[in-house]
């Protein structure tokens, strides 16, 4: 009879026990929690605090940018703003090889163009009795091809005198001279690299011919037998 006793009695108590704790959270008592750090430390026992707190940090390569925010953009590469010449490169570089000035030169014209894939400068100018074109690589001002000969007016204007007085004069430079000029014209060309020289009457004079290939390029020149003048310079 007392074990009964004492059991009914134990039951009451436990009873009584789980009332009051759901009486508790009924009537809102504060519940304690703890706060969890981003560092995933532990928290001590019988702290106070009454949120639960999680941090988690955002790398900032991968923030999107907010509304109305401005983004730097990359600037472009220096090598990418100096892979051109500007024109003014390629009229000095086609005047010097000219052996010319601005001041002498008349129709100058200068354009911007494309050839074997590749950008150049069609430089086109007069000086004098001279008429220049010249092809000048856009990429680092070297002569790619040149072409200097007698503007229409002097080539019409010494035809005339030629056919009028060739037969008096007769040539006046000698193919020696003629080479020697023809020579200068290409630096470190010997007559070794001469593969064509000859005489040929071109607008009514006498003129040398010659053919030089040197450093992988072809040079055709034409020299004023009685003059020793450059009337066409070409290279390719």
């Amino acid at each position: 009879m007392k074990k009964k006793i004492y059991a009914c009695t134990a039951a009451l108590i436990l009873s009584a026990a789980a009332l009051a704790a759901c009486s508790g959270q009924s009537s809102g008592t504060p519940v304690q929690t703890q706060s969890i750090a981003a560092g995933q430390e532990t928290a001590s026992a019988g702290t106070q605090d009454t949120a639960l707190n999680v941090s988690q940090s955002v790398p900032a390569e991968t923030a999107a940018p907010s509304a109305g925010e401005s983004v730097a953009i990359a600037a472009r590469p220096s090598d990418a703003q100096n892979a051109f010449i500007s024109e003014a490169d390629a009229k000095k570089a086609a005047f010097d090889h000219a052996g010319v000035t601005e001041a002498d030169v008349t129709g100058l014209r200068v354009k911007l163009d494309y050839d074997d894939g590749r950008q150049v400068y069609d430089v086109e100018f007069y000086s004098g009795s001279q008429e220049y074109d010249y092809e000048i690589s856009a990429d680092d001002g070297s002569v790619l091809s040149f072409d200097q000969e007698m503007d229409d007016w002097a080539r019409a204007q010494s035809g005339a005198s030629g056919t009028q007085s060739s037969g008096s004069q007769g040539v006046s430079i000698s193919e020696a001279d003629a080479k020697s000029l023809a020579l200068a014209q290409v630096p470190g060309a010997t007559e070794e690299n001469i593969t064509k020289f000859g005489q040929d009457r071109d607008d009514g004079r006498t003129v040398y011919e010659i053919e030089i290939l040197y450093d992988f390029a072809e040079y055709d020149i034409e020299i004023d037998a009685n003059t020793g003048e450059i009337v066409k310079l070409e290279k390719d």
